[in-house]
């Protein structure tokens, strides 16, 4: 859809959710990118970029990542917004993993906004149920009208079944409850991953862990063959894939492996990590 400041290209992380860059491609959306690292984004390339490459938004995931579960301090998120006000760029965060959130200050850039830059995404899918497929978006009211008219052309309407479905999960007071429960049993994965990551120490290889979310990394710090490693994790019953399709085509690097513990009970979580380690070591 068009924005109020008539630019036309959209900033992604790299890498970044591959549901973004494979609905870019489909709309034939102009996307440009920008490395996101494991210790925060550059912000003189932000700067630069926000300032040359024609930027009508920045879609990010601030906080847990897909794919690397990592997360913006609040101050690199105020650094960003301040940034966006700048040089007239809306952003677009998609904050899919905030119910699993641990700290108690940590803030959606939302939050900060004073200037309507921010749309602000928020799933329901992730704490209610994955097949329910449900969100929020908060919308600065210049972007209002446009995205209905938009909106409206792809569904008509949003189901009233699950809306009506989560409008009584809420006050039955189900919706916190089963927050809190989600909230432990992903701490207690990410804190299994963490375990067994101390327990089994390689000389090449850099864990990127998070107290909780769905996601982390193992960095590789030497080279390593990739489609050998999936290879030998698939006849162990491990699925896992090269992460070419996080990256825009300029982007792609084999230096990272996701893990991820969305689905994985605490005992496959260790087994598997392991066996994971073992092969890695091998190659």
């Amino acid at each position: 859809m068009p924005f109020p400041n008539g630019k036309s290209n959209v900033l992604v992380e790299q890498p970044t959710y591959n549901g973004v860059l494979k609905a870019g491609e489909i709309t034939k959306t102009s996307i440009v990118g920008i490395q996101r690292k494991f210790n925060g984004i550059d912000f003189h390339e932000l700067e630069r970029s926000f300032a040359n490459d024609n930027i009508k938004c920045f879609y990010t995931i601030p906080r847990f990542s897909n794919p690397l579960g990592i997360s913006y301090t609040n101050e690199e998120k105020k650094q960003i917004l301040k940034l966006a006000e700048k040089y007239d760029v809306y952003i677009i965060e998609d904050d899919y993993l905030c119910d699993l959130e641990l700290e108690s200050n940590s803030f959606p850039m939302y939050y900060s906004d004073v200037s309507s830059r921010v749309v602000y995404l928020k799933s329901f899918s992730k704490i209610l149920l994955p097949g329910l497929r449900i969100a929020a978006v908060v919308l600065p009211k210049l972007l209002r009208n446009t995205f209905y008219e938009y909106k409206n052309g792809m569904d008509l309407s949003t189901g009233v079944l699950s809306q009506g479905a989560l409008e009584i999960y809420i006050k039955s007071g189900m919706f916190k409850a089963n927050r809190k429960s989600i909230k432990k049993i992903y701490s207690n994965r990410m804190k299994a991953l963490k375990e067994v990551a101390s327990e089994i120490d390689l000389p090449n290889i850099k864990w990127h862990i998070p107290d909780t979310g769905f996601y982390a990394c193992i960095e590789f710090l030497n080279e390593i063959n990739i489609e050998g490693l999936i290879k030998a994790c698939e006849k162990k019953n491990i699925l896992i894939s090269n992460m070419r399709k996080y990256y825009l085509r300029d982007y792609f690097s084999n230096d990272i492996l996701k893990i991820s513990v969305s689905k994985a009970e605490i005992n496959n979580i260790k087994k598997a990590t392991a066996e994971i380690l073992k092969i890695i070591n091998h190659f």
